[in-house]
């Protein structure tokens, strides 16, 4: 946990890192740490092997961290804990805002639904 003063702060707090934050992160003054662990339920793990071995492309959506997704998916065997290459790793774990993105305009795809986007799945489900 840290702590620092910010004397005009934006109207809503955006971002996950310094990357895509909407405000400074830097002079944090250290105030303590705290972790908290939210354990997959007992049972996903072996539930996942079993849904592949019998052909079903398992996936898992979440808010979390795209680090935290793939850690969490990891241990439920949703993701090798191999690195990935070429295109696996861009489809292993992606942002709800990449998600919104890639989601068909209506209840399917269309003759409208752009090109790239439908590519994009053909690559992401097989």
């Amino acid at each position: 946990i840290a702590r620092r003063d910010i004397t005009s702060p934006p109207s809503k707090f955006e971002g996950t890192g310094p990357q895509d934050c909407n405000f400074p992160l830097r002079d944090f003054e250290f105030v303590g740490l705290y972790g908290i662990e939210d354990p997959p339920k007992e049972g996903v793990d072996t539930a996942v092997v079993k849904a592949t071995k019998a052909g079903v492309k398992v996936v898992m959506v979440t808010g979390d961290h795209p680090d935290t997704a793939r850690a969490i998916a990891k241990r439920i065997n949703i993701l090798q804990s191999t690195k990935l290459s070429g295109d696996a790793e861009e489809y292993s774990v992606i942002t709800g805002a990449e998600l919104d993105s890639r989601v068909p305009k209506a209840d399917n795809f269309t003759d409208d639904e752009p090109e790239d986007n439908v590519r994009w799945w053909k690559k992401a489900v097989t």
